[in-house]
């Protein structure tokens, strides 16, 4: 997706399906909380924290992520990022 400011949720949330192989998709939704997920697991959060690096050239800390609640919450925080 490169570098552009401003991602539609929706996006953002077909992409984090497009990684997340054991979530099937539909099943995520803005208030989606991933650690809520019977399948989370730390190897799922490894993914997720590399896809933001794939796919908007973003890097989260683990304190970041840690940070969050919601797919909404990780939303605005790459944005956010994407802004500097």
């Amino acid at each position: 997706m490169g570098t552009s400011v401003g991602i539609e949720v929706q996006h953002f949330i077909e992409n984090l399906e497009r990684h997340l192989t054991s979530v099937a998709p539909g099943r995520l939704q803005s208030d989606t909380c991933l650690r809520d997920l019977p399948e989370w697991d730390s190897l799922q959060a490894l993914v997720v924290v590399a896809s933001f690096d794939w796919d908007y050239g973003v890097t989260i800390s683990a304190d970041e992520f840690a940070g969050t609640r919601s797919i909404r919450d990780l939303h605005d925080l790459v944005t956010k990022k994407l802004q500097h």
